[in-house]
């Protein structure tokens, strides 16, 4: 064992205990009533819109929620994202909604919370009531929306509606609804995939790390935390939804049995190197006889619960990992008053994911609400956990080397021949990193051959320059990130004279996009030639997309353009590109977006537009890398000073208009390098 001054750590201890619990708190939400789902702009939470009926019978059906006797039986819902905890009871929601405007509204509903058996969805329809069923107990295929939580994509009419949900399951009820605006929901939630995978990323680097360093150095401790590692991050997943929709998606009888399995194995995992790393048999005996009984009794509970429900066994392992908690605090504590070193190292490294870990079991049964740290406390919790113990170990075998170092002295001899052959390897070894280096700088040169290979291939896809065709000059500017993109273009005259254009902008940049491109590309060449307007080739581009190419999870912006000069007429379908230009009388109209993007679901509602022509027109189509460059202040270009820039000088040509738009982009910059691929095709 290894002493220490015990007071100093005292303030840094009894600060990381109380500081988590009083940043846990999160103030109600006022409770609202009605949801206008015509301005939904981006994400609403609704737990203040909600009205809850709790039906301990189960029996009760739509039809008796909507009668008048029911009516005001329907509570409001308080607080931020309540939790109703472990009940028998299904229970009833009902959510008021509005449409003032004339036409009808398309956003999703998410139902946050995956762990949830049983979700039925009442939706107002033109019949009546349409029903949607979603839940952990039910296969993943079936849901509508490929995604880890339940989303429902809902399509409202005008006037003023009520959806009603019925609620069933065996584990704890924790109620997180919220509404999206449905073309911001997947940018909304790129910063939580990167978070999650970033996540899982150093979870995975560091099971890597103490494998191999158990394979090299034998060192049981480090076996057994790689173990609760693993454990650790399916537990995760589990609670997220991950593990659902990627390790057991059909088998939704496992996936709600692996919640209280996985707790139970990570509670003995955690007890097991607790055992090991802190020595509590020879220094803790009767702490280590508490430990070693909860590690029994959980192994019990796993066989237990061949037997048991899941309402009971998810409570169980939920006692159980409390257990555990507390007997681990506990013995550390008495270890570190004895002056453990390694207690120290194990308090700090436990001290977060503890508090987070309790706050995530209190949520459970519905004594606190839903917050940040008792929801994604313990990702970073269990980080900080595991790195501190991956340190904690290498501090305990870096202070036994020196105590056998110090102990050994009559090797000093020995030791410095040691230290010659040591000498020796590092040359070695430096010749290795200089071959290695060598062969990393001829891959490298490859690469960038590749890479070159690839535009080259890229730029053949795309259509031959052309100035003037159908009547209509054209300027083109194509201006990838690296030597490959992810936007394409075409243009195309038809047999009647009309020039068909498409631009589209996959999602991402580089190899990845590149490939995309050339996937639209072929799948658009047969029907630009076949298709009789642009909205048959969204919808068949969406089709191909959403189902030939649905395991790559592909989704693009788009919009496929005619121009007919014999009529005068634009007609267009753009599926979620931004808003582009027409410009006549010196004005602009916006060629606004008619759709959401192509490849995010079946169904696309996509329509079709016809605009007029003057006889003098310009038209400049661009995708979002030009107004999302970004200067040393980190603040886009934006739309409103592009907008400026073509008012300006739109009697102009368009070359001079296009030159004129990149001159003023890449002044903005200065020295950043470009953010993204710019694309701009100009039209008169």
């Amino acid at each position: 064992m290894h002493t220490f001054s015990k007071r100093r750590y005292f303030l840094i201890i009894l600060a990381g205990l109380i500081l988590p619990v009083l940043l846990s708190g999160m103030a109600a939400a006022i409770p609202e009533s009605i949801l206008a789902v015509d301005r939904i702009a981006e994400k609403v939470p609704l737990t203040s819109f909600l009205e809850y009926y709790a039906d301990p019978s189960g029996y009760l059906t739509l039809e008796d929620m909507q009668t008048p006797s029911f009516d005001k039986e329907f509570k409001k819902m308080t607080g931020h994202k309540p939790g109703f905890g472990y009940s028998h009871s299904s229970y009833w929601f009902r959510l008021r909604i509005v449409n003032k405007s004339k036409d009808p509204v398309s956003w999703y509903l998410e139902w946050e919370y995956p762990l949830t058996d049983i979700i039925d969805f009442h939706l107002p329809s033109a019949d009546g009531y349409k029903t949607v069923t979603v839940g952990d107990a039910l296969p993943f295929a079936l849901r509508p929306f490929n995604y880890r939580t339940f989303i429902i994509p809902v399509k409202t009419e005008k006037g003023t509606h009520s959806i009603y949900m019925r609620v069933k399951t065996k584990g704890s009820l924790i109620v997180s609804l919220n509404a999206w605006a449905a073309e911001m929901f997947y940018p909304s939630k790129y910063g939580e995939f990167k978070t999650l995978w970033f996540f899982y990323g150093f979870m995975l680097a560091m099971i890597s790390y103490n494998i191999v360093i158990f394979i090299w150095l034998r060192q049981r401790v480090y076996l057994f935390l790689s173990l609760f590692t693993i454990s650790f991050s399916v537990y995760t997943m589990i609670h997220n939804g991950l593990a659902f929709q990627y390790l057991w998606p059909a088998s939704p009888g496992w996936g709600n049995s692996s919640n209280p399995v996985i707790a139970f194995v990570a509670s003995i995992l955690a007890l097991q190197f607790a055992r090991t790393f802190l020595e509590t048999k020879k220094e803790a005996p009767i702490p280590d006889r508490a430990l070693k009984t909860l590690m029994i009794t959980g192994g019990a509970n796993i066989l237990l619960m061949l037997f048991i429900d899941y309402y009971y066994a998810s409570q169980l392992s939920t006692v159980q990992v409390t257990l555990s908690m507390i007997a681990l605090l506990g013995t550390s504590l008495y270890l570190l008053k004895k002056g453990s070193r390694e207690a120290l190292f194990y308090i700090l490294s436990w001290l977060f994911l503890f508090i987070t870990i309790m706050l995530h079991i209190m949520r459970a049964f519905g004594i606190m609400e839903r917050t940040i740290l008792s929801v994604w406390g313990y990702y970073f919790g269990g980080s900080l956990m595991i790195l501190l113990l991956s340190l904690g170990i290498a501090d305990k075998l870096r202070t036994l080397i020196t105590e056998r170092e110090r102990s050994q002295a009559e090797l000093y001899t020995a030791q410095r021949l040691m230290a010659v052959q040591l000498e020796q390897k590092v040359l070695e070894r430096t010749e290795e990193l200089k071959k290695a280096h060598e062969q990393i700088n001829m891959t490298y040169e490859e690469m960038k051959k590749d890479l070159q290979l690839a535009r080259t291939i890229q730029m053949n896809i795309l259509p031959d320059p052309v100035e003037v065709i159908g009547g209509l000059h054209f300027c083109v500017e194509y201006m990838p990130l690296i030597e490959i993109g992810g936007d394409i273009y075409d243009i195309h005259e038809l047999d009647d004279g009309t020039v068909r254009i498409l631009l589209a902008d996959a999602t991402g940049h580089g190899i990845v996009a590149s490939l995309i491109t050339m996937l639209i590309k072929s799948e658009y060449e047969p029907l630009k030639i076949e298709s009789p307007d642009p909205r048959t080739i969204i919808y068949s581009l969406n089709e191909i997309f959403c189902t030939k190419y649905k395991s790559l999870e592909i989704f693009f912006t788009g919009l496929v353009i005619d121009i007919n000069r014999s009529r005068n007429k634009l007609t267009y379908c753009s599926a979620g590109h931004m808003p582009q230009y027409l410009i006549m009388s010196k004005c602009i109209t916006d060629i606004q977006r008619t759709g959401r993007a192509i490849g995010i679901i079946n169904n696309i509602d996509c329509y079709e537009r016809i605009l007029d022509l003057e006889e003098k027109f310009k038209i400049l189509l661009f995708t979002d890398g030009l107004i999302e460059e970004m200067n040393q202040k980190s603040t886009s270009f934006g739309d409103e000073k592009l907008r400026s820039i073509v008012t300006r000088h739109s009697e102009r040509p368009v070359r001079n208009i296009i030159q004129e738009v990149l001159q003023q982009v890449f002044s903005s910059i200065h020295d950043e390098n470009q953010w993204d691929d710019i694309t701009i095709i100009g039209i008169e």
